[in-house]
């Protein structure tokens, strides 16, 4: 989708005649003059401010121009915020927005921005602006008027086909100055790609012309930088599965070392415990208690101890420091 994004931006710095005139239906436009469209305020950005000059109307018409990917529910807020921004400055000013694509679970688009009294349930602000959904024209009314700025909304239209692109690709060509085709035919393929992934689109167009659009090397970085991002991010992903399957091998590693050490210690403990019975009969029965809590170190001692010719009470005076009571 960011792709497109891109794409869009075009329509209104190539050819924004075409698109405005979807803003102006049925009036005879003399010319389009884009203006400064950034604000300041809120660092937020209009995609194009245009003066625009309807023939029999001595004054422009002023319009905020803005082309979206696809419908999102906060799309008439964001217009009327950047309408707001810059209205003190064009009292004039009307607000004009262009869909590509539906949303998904976004909503109904609607050309409205309405806020209601919470208590009264009237409203309190009610701002309206134009709206034309690329996916409610007729493409084949489009190809008929052969407006270069229209032309590449063809993929997105109703009963948009692979074989209508291709139609639009040599309308498109006809109808633009050298100038227009090279970023144009680049837009549409842009577009076309996103409604019809499974074509090889780029493919229609010869290498030169595409490395000279700055919409396919934008678009192109934007993967390239997408494509390192994912990598990175897929990289990690990889590298915590492994790291978290290495953890379990080692742990079971571990369990086994640990298990083998306990066993050991386990065997040494009984051996001991029988010696003591043996040598000590009823004397034994204080040690054999605190075998479970001596220490490995302890109990190995105390077989060494047992193992030399001692007399028993020296055995037992030993025995009682080498295993003390807890």
């Amino acid at each position: 989708m960011a792709g497109l994004d891109v794409a869009t931006k075009v329509l209104l710095q190539v050819a924004p005649r075409g698109v405005l005139g979807l803003a102006f239906p049925g009036l005879a436009i003399q010319s389009v003059e884009p203006q400064e469209s950034e604000v300041v305020a809120q660092e937020l950005r209009m995609d194009k401010l245009f003066a625009v000059r309807v023939a029999g109307e001595q004054d422009p018409r002023w319009l905020q121009a803005e082309v979206e990917a696809s419908w999102k529910h906060d799309v008439p807020y964001l217009t009327f915020k950047r309408w707001s921004l810059a209205h003190p400055r064009l009292r004039a000013l009307e607000a004009f927005v262009l869909v590509l694509k539906p949303g998904a679970r976004q909503g109904r688009p609607c050309g409205r921005y309405l806020v209601r009294d919470r208590r009264s349930g009237e409203p309190r602000l009610d701002f309206r602006f134009g709206l034309v959904c690329a996916w409610e024209l007729d493409g084949d009314e489009l190809l008929a008027r052969g407006d270069p700025g229209l032309l590449p909304l063809v993929p997105f239209t109703r009963g948009a086909s692979v074989t209508r692109v291709d139609e639009t690709l040599g309308a498109l060509h006809d109808a633009c100055t050298p100038g227009q085709w090279v970023e144009l035919s680049a837009t549409l393929l842009a577009f076309a790609g996103n409604a019809f992934p499974a074509v090889p689109w780029l493919d229609r167009l010869p290498r030169e012309i595409l490395m000279e659009s700055t919409v396919y090397q934008q678009i192109r970085d934007m993967a390239l930088r997408d494509g390192k991002r994912e990598g990175k991010r897929e990289g990690k992903r990889e590298g915590l599965r492994e790291g978290k399957r290495e953890g379990k091998r080692e742990g079971k590693r571990e369990g086994l070392r640990e298990g083998k050490r306990e066993g050991k210690r386990e065997g040494e403990r009984r051996l001991l415990a029988l010696q003591l019975r043996e040598r000590l009969e009823d004397r034994a029965d204080p040690f054999l208690a605190r075998l479970e809590a001596a220490r490995p170190k302890a109990i190995e001692e105390a077989a060494k101890l047992l193992a030399r010719p001692i007399s028993t009470a020296k055995l037992l005076r030993e025995l009682d420091v080498l295993l003390p009571e807890a």
